[in-house]
């Protein structure tokens, strides 16, 4: 059966329609995300920074409605290599990153992995009307294609919600290495995502390759 979409690498013409697809569904998904009163327009520059980047390294893909040619799926990946896993903890700290940098450098140290080594999935999205069509899947799956192919030895995420967790971790056999409950990450004697329902906290995952 002919698929409604097709899967391609991200180049630069794409960005801007990826970020905003990323911000469209993290804003209704994604527990972090839904706890952001903003209108997403931070979000969706710090993307396009992202995605601009990945561009050139033909590491990430994007999957098109194969009629009109609209961008209803992506994946951003990245070389883990390079990344700051040092705690800032100042005044200004967005909450997000620095629990993100604790989830990393709890399991990695203060030390940032190789480059070559893990391959970062960092964000994947696709859009509502293209659900049920197996369509994360084949993002997924042809990202740990390309890792293989450009020799990464694991495969890495952050998952933040219990819908991405279960697929990694069922359908990808990625294993928890790290975990921080939503309930009690504290920033600055604050708990930020105290109010997350539903959502027991963010997972490092890691897959061999």
């Amino acid at each position: 059966m002919l698929k409604e979409y097709i899967v391609e690498k991200l180049n630069s013409s794409s960005v801007d329609d990826v970020a905003s697809l990323i911000v469209s569904v993290f804003m209704e998904r994604e527990p972090l995300a839904m706890l952001d009163s903003s209108d997403g327009n931070e979000f969706k520059v710090y993307l396009t920074n992202l995605g601009t980047r990945a561009a050139q390294t033909g590491m990430s893909l994007v999957a098109r409605c194969r009629f009109s040619n609209r961008v209803v799926g992506a994946v951003i990946c990245a070389d883990l290599a390079g990344a700051h896993h040092g705690e800032d903890e100042g005044g200004d700290a967005d909450p997000i990153e620095v629990m993100v940098e604790k989830l990393n450098s709890d399991y990695f140290g203060q030390t940032s992995p190789e480059s070559g080594q893990y391959f970062s999935i960092k964000f994947i999205a696709a859009s509502a009307d293209f659900t049920g069509q197996g369509m994360v899947t084949d993002l997924i799956e042809q990202s740990l294609q390309i890792a293989q192919e450009k020799g990464f030895v694991f495969a890495h995420t952050e998952a933040s919600g219990n819908i991405s967790q279960h697929m990694f971790m069922n359908k990808f056999g990625f294993v928890e290495k790290n975990a921080i409950a939503y309930s009690e990450f504290t920033l600055n004697d604050a708990q930020p995502f105290a109010a997350v329902q539903g959502h027991k906290g963010i997972k490092l995952l890691i897959k061999s390759l």
